[in-house]
């Protein structure tokens, strides 16, 4: 369905509307205006930018990426927006994401062109109107406005008005009403873009209104010559007007006119104005502007000079001179002196195109559009001929007989596209370079472009068949010896291979083969193909004679000429074909095939093996027919010798049996005639393979065929028989001889025997003693025992004889043994009197260790065991003196951190003060003045490194107000050390700079810089609070989110990164890496060799290398890219050098880091852990690879690789002042390594510009791997409860109170940022926080803070300056931090301090009693004897309390309170004190803290807990101290190198002032009177110095007047006055030294008198350089 157009006609018609339903009609007919000029900017941006744009009704919202106006920028300023600038130009970035803040960039560029051109300011729109949609109308308008203006300057057309044309639907057109409601704001009057530009104009108004209205006014009148008058009137400003052109200017202006009048009363028709909207119309709505004059005026030259064209072209006979004026008339590009022709025939060509086109049209013209394209093409045209004539000509001189043999150098013409040859095979040069060669000879003179393209394609197939015959690929060659170009005739496919094969080889011989070679292998190969197929034919013939069995026609098929078959005998044709049928059945057996054929080389083996069987057979006979005659003449020995004979070949012979053959033989020939066999002449033998051959005894010829008369019996012995009988009379001679030869192993043998019988009847015997073993055992035992007991009776007998000397004796001898015994156990125990002792020791030790394994690792250890070890609670005085020792050292570490710090700023000032000094030559004085400063600071910290303790010593003479202060100020940052919630969130709620800050000033110095456990473990838990409150809130938990994604942490640069960083690069940081990184860097240092990555670097270094040995300029270009240096094979080795070193230098460091993680910070590698766990949490869709990478860009990129890439700075390695031991070779390597790690850690590799890193990628990604495991590793870290044993009770055990140094100004600091965001950082009303500031009141200022330790200073002293109040506020203080509320400790309310009372007491009663468990110990009445051990260990404490205090002067409320808690409850009884543990533990046992089922053991379990932590907390305290030792000479080493440096800036200070002495006499001679210097507001614009003055239009500029003058006391001081009319306006001083610091920091801008002027840096500099120090 067709929607209607919307009607929005006159207002007044004949109906009466109501106001509202005016006001809507008004409304809706400014949004169809509005829309129409949507639809004109729409159609006007489509025409430039040769591109469809969304429908006019989206058009706003396109135009909001800036692409659209960026292109529209590089349409009419290509020079200033180049498309490459343009971001998101596919609108790729866009479509996805949609806007981006980057698009604004599109819309700077746009306002830059349209500044380019020098379109009014007054049109401009502001970009958050574009980007952010506050104004759109304002941006249409300004593209109407450049619209015109580019008319005017002949760059583009006028917009069309399309009032009363465009089309919109009713729906449009409410839309876009609810739109402009929306906006809020008046439309521009679009009717008034003309005027405006006039008035924007640099001449006289009026005169110019005037001028234009006579135009108007003289078109009307249709007066030509009035007309042209009018234009010609210099003040309307009018250029490019031609006399000449007078009609058309007078018929197309008109027309112009007459459309704009009409349309302007379109508009105005349907609009009901009242005559005070008539009297503000504008009278350029029908009049043509200035702008519109000037744009249709060079509009009109154009098309008249066009016109002339056309009418040139049309004639036969065109001038060159005057076509080429017209074209440079029409101002078209590149037109050249020369080309005439090529541009006559273009433009002609191109003419009777567009004729074609259109032919019904007579008066068809080029527009200049196609002029500049037909002009471009003809230049080319041009410039393509002359190059093909030269190259051409370089060609045939390459050819003649004086050019060079340069094949390669051919190729490169041919190859070069401007040469317009057809497409060049470019791998075989020498084809070409030859062939053409023979073809310029043959023709006999130079050979034409034509020519030489009709050649080269019969010689690129020749030259691919080539490249085919060298790869050797038979499909190739085969395809490319059947290219048409070649023409090579007889190629048959089915002898391919033998073709290409043949082929390969003759190439083997030449450099390359032409079309005759080919052609000739060809017709060879085909030649001998032929004969094989002669041969084949024989074969089957001969194969089917076989097969039929036919002698004729086999003995035929043998002897064909074509076989070439050798030694053929017909007498052997039955043997041949026998033998062939064998081959042929075993043939057919192996290769299971039904008919198989033998192949000539099958059969002549079968002719050689027939005929060498015939032979053998023959022989063999012969020597048989030999032994039978030798036996018919009964002599052996010749018979002997027979069977010797090698055709025999009759084996087992043996001389002795000569004889005995002869016999056996006559024996056996006489069993053959008695079996009634006779003589015969034939005789039949049967050859080594089976067959019969027939002998004739007679003539001694042989046959394989069987004879007529042949008769198988025959007397005659066979070889078989012969053999038979050789061998039976052999063996039986053979063993004869072997008995006689194995006499004695015979004998052997048989005494063998005889042995065998003898063990057989032996073990017969013992197997029936065995049998019979019972009976013979008895036998014997009845005689022995009988001649025993005859013995024991004549024993007895003589001892009852002699019984008291038996007796005597006996005495005497165990007496005797048992001394012996003891005297020898006596000595033994002297000797090992030392192995006893340790004996004893070990087991007492073990014993211990038991105990002690048994308190530390069982869950519930027994009170006996906690028993032996609580003596390890008690205080020592050594325990006091290392708390004291630690206090001090922290305190002398901590002032020399910050010390360090202050002096490493002064020195980093005092260097760009230097520089600056270097550079400009007149700010010594400031450098003088700065280095006092830097003198008296360093006197200052040698003051008070002596005495240290001055200003503690005077806050403690403060008053009473003072010191409530104090203490309040103490529970404050006790509270803020130990919350991390509070610091937090403050260091998110300041500014980023003042954040940093407020960092390093405050929260690091409240936390003593980690000096120690404790605050190591509180500034971790501020560091975990802190990410996660800084991750939250980039996660977009929180309002402002910054990212979506993880990876976008690592750019975004987190505040807490930083801190974690800037606190792990401290002396213990620092050390760390100079351990892991040392060595390597080190080794780096040393190599003299360069690791050069960059080919065209190492391609330049190559050239100077060779010219430097040969002294000759190098032929090669100096100036490549990197492909063409990379071509270099040199350049590839040199490369591949500095890969390898690359890598192994990379994998030092790799391995280094990955072998060193114990090295790197505990706390780093916690918050690393705490990242990796926090970004899981808020990113559970990022796989933990891309987590990984944010945990490496922690650990790797911001705190190792700056190491890597300067470890001067970062005390690697050891510099001296005023020297570094790094050169920029050396800094280079370090780069490249860094890199290489950098990208193997974020799991990058070399692409694209880089592909000449592509042999390291693999190592990229192994290295990747490892990152990971590494990056997994140091995450793996403890708890800091778990790794520093922290808890709750931690601070109730401190021997010391925590102390931390702070000054005065960050105290107030402080105190006044908690009070500025108290609502933010504890938004909870109960927080403690808010009762701790309303005690501290408001902020106090410095000289409240002072005036305590003043008054008492001012007897001594007098009036302190200002000065010395500010060093005042800046020195340190140490506040003694506490909790805010003391628990009195017998106040049983409170259940923690009731526990620690309790455990107190216990331990004093297990001091003394000892039982299983703990009831039992409370259940036993105790004796006198405890009771007294126990009132002595009371006193022994209070004496120890006592001395402590005396000896450290620490008598005050707090030692008061802690000897009164003691008198209290641990001087009671040990009685009364079991009964108030008794009650303790029944308190605690309701709070389910201790249980009597388990008889109170969890009482015991925290005792040995505290046991254990006493251990560990004595054990890291040493740590600690040798820490800080080691840590405080670090610190004074970097103080003496810093020392050193400042000692050398005051040398080159010492220097300048020498020679500014030197120089004073010369200058006071020369000096005279301030020069004062003058230039108005205009001048200094025009500089670019003044770039701006608020609320003054350019044009008064020349009524500012700006006095510039020389300070007389301080040259480096200027002053500047502005006067405006002559008066007086504003003064200020500049100070040179701050221009030279902006411009340092890179400040471009600045401004002057009160923000009111915005001044060019770099340019005052300048300006001051030049007129005052003549620079």
């Amino acid at each position: 369905m067709e929607e209607s157009r919307a009607d929005f006609g006159s207002i007044t018609g004949d109906e009466r509307l109501t106001a509202d339903e005016m006001d809507n009609k008004r409304s809706q007919a400014m949004a169809y205006e509005y829309l129409c000029h949507l639809e004109e900017a729409k159609q006007w941006m489509e025409y430039c930018l040769q591109e469809e744009l969304p429908p006019s009704t989206e058009l706003e919202e396109s135009l909001r990426n800036g692409v659209s106006l960026a292109k529209l920028g590089h349409y009419f300023a290509s020079e200033v927006v180049p498309v490459r600038k343009i971001y998101d130009k596919d609108l790729k970035r866009f479509q996805q994401r949609g806007l981006h803040f980057k698009h604004t960039d599109n819309i700077n560029r746009w306002f830059r062109a349209m500044e380019h051109v020098g379109v009014p300011m007054i049109f401009y729109p502001e970009t958050t109107d574009i980007y952010d949609r506050k104004n759109m109308p304002r941006t249409i308008y300004c593209l109407h406005a450049l619209s015109l203006f580019l008319f005017k300057l002949g760059k583009a057309p006028q917009m069309k008005d399309l009032y009363g044309i465009a089309e919109f639907t009713e729906e449009q057109v409410t839309i876009m009403q609810t739109e402009l409601e929306k906006y809020g704001i008046q439309l521009p009057q679009f009717n008034k873009i003309g005027g405006i530009l006039a008035n924007e104009m640099s001449v006289d108004e009026a005169s110019l209104h005037a001028a234009v209205i006579a135009i108007n006014e003289a078109l009307e009148a249709g007066d030509v010559a009035a007309t042209c008058s009018a234009l010609l009137n210099p003040q309307a400003h009018l250029e490019g007007v031609n006399e000449g052109n007078a009609e058309s200017y007078q018929e197309r202006l008109l027309q112009h006119k007459r459309a704009k009048v009409e349309a302007s009363q379109n508009k105005n028709k349907d609009k009901s104005m009242d005559e005070e909207a008539i009297a503000d119309r504008d009278m350029y709505e029908e009049l043509l502007t200035h702008a519109e004059l000037q744009g249709n005026l060079s509009k009109i030259n154009v098309d008249v000079k066009l016109e002339t064209l056309n009418v040139l072209l049309r004639g036969e006979d065109v001038e060159a001179a005057s076509l080429v004026a017209i074209l440079k008339e029409l101002g078209i590009a590149n037109v050249e002196e020369g080309n005439e022709t090529w541009y006559r025939h273009q433009l002609i060509q191109d003419l009777d195109a567009k004729k074609v086109q259109d032919p019904e049209n007579d008066s068809v013209l080029l527009v200049k559009e196609e002029i500049q394209s037909s002009v471009t093409n003809a230049n080319q045209l041009a410039v393509k001929h002359r190059f093909r004539k030269s190259t051409v000509a370089n060609i045939n001189t390459l050819l003649s007989e004086d050019g060079d043999i340069d094949a390669d150098k051919l190729m490169k013409f041919l190859l070069d596209p401007e040469a317009g040859f057809p497409e060049v095979f470019p791998d075989f040069p020498a084809v070409h370079f030859n062939e053409l060669l023979k073809a310029r000879h043959e023709k006999g003179s130079e050979l034409t472009h034509d020519e030489i393209a009709a050649l080269l394609p019969r010689l690129n197939a020749l030259a691919r068949l080539n490249k085919e015959l060298v790869a050797g690929d038979v499909s190739q060659i085969w395809v490319a010896a059947q290219q048409p170009e070649l023409g090579l005739e007889h190629l048959d496919d089915n002898f391919r291979t033998r073709i290409c094969d043949a082929l390969v080889e003759e190439k083997k011989n030449h450099e390359y083969l032409n079309i005759d070679q080919v052609q000739g292998k060809i017709d060879c190969v085909n030649a001998e193909i032929a004969v094989e197929l002669a041969r084949v034919e024989g074969v089957n013939e001969l194969n089917d004679a076989l097969d039929g069995s036919d002698v004729d026609a086999m003995l035929k098929a043998l002897q064909n000429p074509t076989l070439k078959l050798e030694n053929v005998d017909s007498a052997n044709i039955t043997h041949y074909i026998r033998l062939m049928k064998k081959k042929k059945d075993a043939k057919r057996t192996a290769e299971e095939e039904q008919a198989p054929a033998l192949w000539i080389d099958e059969i002549q083996e079968t002719l050689d093996s027939t005929n060498q069987q015939t032979k053998v057979a023959l022989k063999q006979a012969s020597a048989v027919a030999a032994v039978n005659m030798a036996i018919e003449d009964s002599d052996w020995e010749q018979s002997y010798e027979m069977l010797k004979h090698p055709d025999l070949a009759i084996t087992a012979l043996t001389f002795e049996c000569g004889s005995t053959y002869y016999d056996q033989f006559k024996v056996v020939k006489e069993d053959k005639i008695t079996e009634g066999k006779g003589e015969t002449d034939w005789v039949m033998y049967k050859t080594r393979e089976g067959d019969d051959y027939y002998f004739n005894i007679d003539t001694l010829d042989g046959t394989w065929d069987q004879p007529e008369q042949f008769n198988p019996d025959t007397i005659q012995l066979s070889k078989e028989e012969i053999q038979s009988v050789v061998n039976d009379v052999s063996a039986a001679y053979d063993r004869c001889q072997w008995y006689k030869d194995n006499e004695n192993q015979i004998v052997k043998l048989q005494s063998f025997g005889r042995m065998c019988i003898a063990k057989r009847r032996y073990n017969e015997r013992k197997n029936f003693m065995d049998n019979q073993l019972p009976a013979i055992v008895t036998i014997q035992s009845a005689w022995r025992g009988h001649v025993q007991r005859k013995k024991f009776a004549e024993r007895i007998k003589h001892l009852q004889e002699n019984t008291q000397a038996v007796v005597t004796i006996q005495k005497f001898v165990r007496m005797w043994k048992l001394r012996r015994a003891f005297l020898n156990r006596l000595d033994y125990l002297k000797d090992q009197n030392k192995s006893i002792v340790k004996l004893q020791a070990w087991f007492r030790s073990n014993k211990a260790r038991h105990d002690y394994k048994t308190l530390i690792g069982v869950e519930n250890p027994p009170l006996p065991v906690v028993r032996r070890f609580v003596h390890l609670l008690d205080q020592r005085a050594t325990d006091f003196a290392e708390e004291i020792e630690l206090q001090e050292l922290k305190k002398s570490v901590i002032q020399r951190i910050k010390g360090n710090n202050d002096h490493e700023k002064a020195l980093n000032t005092m260097d760009i003060k230097i520089g600056l000094l270097v550079k400009n030559r007149i700010s010594l004085q400031d450098v003088i003045n700065h280095s006092h400063n830097l003198r008296k600071k360093q006197a200052k910290d040698i003051a008070a490194g002596g005495d240290g303790g001055g200003m503690a010593t005077g806050l403690k003479a403060l008053n009473k107000a003072n010191r409530a202060r104090l203490e309040a100020y103490q529970h404050l940052f006790y509270m803020l050390q130990t919350n991390p919630t509070y610091f937090g969130k403050l260091i998110f709620k300041m500014p980023v700079g003042r954040s940093t800050d407020f960092m390093q000033q405050v929260i690091f110095a409240v936390y003593n810089y980690a000096s120690n456990s404790r605050e190591e473990y509180l500034l971790l838990k501020l560091f975990r609070t802190a990410l996660q409150e800084e991750i939250d809130f980039i996660a977009g938990e929180d309002p402002g989110s910054k990212v979506d994604k993880v990876k976008e942490i690592a750019t975004g640069n987190p505040l807490v990164i930083k801190m974690v960083v800037s606190f792990n690069r401290g002396a213990k940081g620092n050390s760390s890496l100079r351990q892991i990184l040392a060595p390597q860097v080190s080794e780096v240092l040393k190599k003299k060799s360069v690791i050069n990555t960059s080919p065209i670097e190492i391609y330049k270094a190559w050239i100077s290398q060779r010219e430097m040995e040969t002294g000759e300029a190098s032929d090669l270009p100096y100036n490549v890219t990197t492909e063409q240096a990379y071509a270099h094979k040199e350049v590839i080795s040199r490369m591949q050098d500095s890969l390898n070193q690359l890598r192994q230098a990379t994998d030092g460091f790799m391995n280094a880091i990955c072998n060193n993680i114990d090295q790197i910070p505990y706390g780093l590698r916690y918050i690393a852990k705490c990242l990796r766990n926090l970004l899981s949490t808020k990113f559970p869709e990022t796989p933990d690879e891309e987590v990984l990478k944010m945990v490496g860009n922690l650990i790797y990129y911001r705190f190792i690789n700056p190491a890597i890439i300067s470890p001067d700075v970062f005390d690697i390695i050891d510099v001296t002042a005023g020297n570094t031991t790094l050169n920029t070779d050396q800094r280079r390597n370090l780069g490249s390594i860094a890199k290489v790690l950098q990208f193997a850690s974020t799991g990058k590799s070399f692409v694209d510009d880089h592909s000449h890193m592509d042999p390291i990628n693999q190592y990229m990604k192994e290295a990747y791997e490892r990152f990971k495991t590494f990056f997994k590793a140091v995450c793996d870290v403890p708890e800091p409860e778990e790794k520093h044993n922290m808890d709750e009770f931690s601070d109730a055990v401190l021997l010391v109170k925590p102390v931390i140094f702070i000054s005065l100004k960050e105290v107030v600091d402080t105190h006044k940022l908690l009070v500025e965001h108290e609502e933010e950082i504890a938004p909870d009303g109960n927080d403690p926080l808010h009762d701790m500031l309303e005690e501290l009141g408001d902020v106090p200022d410095y000289s409240t803070l002072l005036a305590g330790s003043s008054e008492g200073d001012k007897s001594g002293a007098g009036n302190n300056d200002k000065n010395q109040d500010n060093e005042a506020i800046k020195a340190e203080i140490s506040l003694t931090l506490a909790s805010r509320v003391e628990v009195q400790e017998d106040d049983d309310s409170d259940v923690k301090n009731l526990l620690l009372r309790t455990k107190r007491m216990v331990i004093d009663i297990i001091r003394i009693q000892g039982k299983e468990n703990l009831k039992l110990v409370l259940d036993t009445t105790a004796t006198d004897e405890q009771e007294d051990l126990h009132m002595a260990n009371i006193s022994k404490l209070e004496n120890q309390k006592r001395e402590l205090d005396e000896k450290e002067n620490k008598k005050d409320e707090e030692s008061v309170l802690k000897t009164r808690s003691l008198l209290n409850e641990n001087k009671l009884p040990l009685e009364d004190m079991k009964r108030r543990v008794l009650r303790n533990l029944e308190k605690l046992e309701t709070h389910q803290i201790v249980s009597q089922e388990d008889n109170y053991q969890s009482i015991v379990n925290m005792i040995a807990r505290d046991i254990r932590n006493q251990r560990r907390y004595r054990q890291r305290r040493k740590q600690e101290l040798s820490k800080l030792m080691q840590n405080e000479e670090r610190l004074e080493q970097k103080s003496k190198s810093l020392e050193e440096q400042s000692e050398y800036f005051n040398q080159y200070i010492k220097s300048c002032l020498s020679s500014l002495t030197a120089k004073s006499k010369q200058q006071k001679k020369k000096k005279k009177k301030a020069m004062t210097i003058k230039y108005t507001a205009m001048e200094l614009y025009r500089k670019k110095i003044v770039l701006e003055v608020e609320g003054l239009d350019q044009s008064k500029f020349r009524d500012v007047l700006f006095e510039i003058s020389q300070n007389d006391d301080d040259a480096g001081k200027f002053v500047v006055a502005a006067k405006f009319c002559g008066l007086n306006m504003d003064k200020v001083t500049v100070v040179f030294q701050d221009l030279l610091q902006l411009q340092y920091e890179g400040v471009n801008h600045m401004k002057m008198f009160e923000g009111r002027a915005r001044v060019n840096v770099n340019l005052l500099i300048f300006l001051l350089n030049k007129k005052f120090f003549g620079k």
